[in-house]
Order: structure tokens, then C-alpha cells, then sequence
């Protein structure tokens, strides 16, 4: 199903002057997904794809991997540029990413060139 994957810092972790972000999907409207979150909050990035559950989850295990799992299972804490080429990464490679998906229950990331 298509969707939006969004990256954004809550008013809490501004306030608190943490580098805490949550990273999420969502099928409604972005404008509606906000509503949940107080005011204040910052939304950073937002990408439109498909299958944006397959893409949340695989851009949920790279972030465990890459950052602190701050609180939940969507906060993660870093440095925002990182966590953004990371984010980038994962929509760059999003056909894959669906393709393996739909042939196991794994999503395995392409490899990542290091330069």
C-alpha cells in the first residue's frame, strides 16, 4: 500500500535538547499522522512510497543497527545527517527491498558501498 515514511523530532526531545527522532509510515495524510504528535515537534523528511510497512520495518532494523534505540521501537537517537543518508539509503533501494520481501519473510538490504 502506498504511503508516507517520515522522519521527525517531538517537541520533547527538543525541548530537552536531545538528538532523539522517531521515524515512522503512515497510509492517511501526513497532515492527519500529526495531529498525534503535541505541537512543537519538527518534521524533518517525508517520503511517499510503496509498501511503506515492508519499507518502516526495514528502515527500523538498519536504524537498530546504525543508532541508539532510544525509547519504543521507532525513537533512535544520533546525529540527524546520519540518520537522513541512512533513511535515503533505504528509499534508494526500496524496489528491492519489496521485491526480497515478497519472496521471504526477511528483508535483506542490498550492500552498502563504502567509499
Amino acid at each position: 500500500m502506498i504511503g508516507i515514511i517520515y522522519i521527525l523530532q517531538t517537541k520533547e526531545s527538543i525541548d530537552n535538547n536531545q538528538k532523539v527522532y522517531k521515524i515512522g509510515c503512515t497510509e492517511n495524510s501526513i497532515k492527519q499522522r500529526l495531529y498525534s504528535y503535541s505541537k512543537g515537534y519538527n518534521l524533518i523528511k517525508t517520503y511517499n512510497v510503496d509498501s511503506c510497512r515492508i519499507i518502516e520495518t526495514a528502515l527500523i532494523r538498519r536504524f537498530i543497527e546504525k543508532f541508539k534505540l532510544h525509547h519504543g521501537r521507532e525513537y533512535f537517537e544520533g546525529p540527524i545527517q546520519d540518520m537522513l543518508d541512512e533513511l535515503k539509503y533505504i528509499i534508494d533501494n526500496s524496489v528491492t527491498i519489496i521485491a526480497d520481501s515478497q519472496k521471504q519473510k526477511n528483508v535483506n538490504l542490498p550492500k552498502k558501498n563504502i567509499k
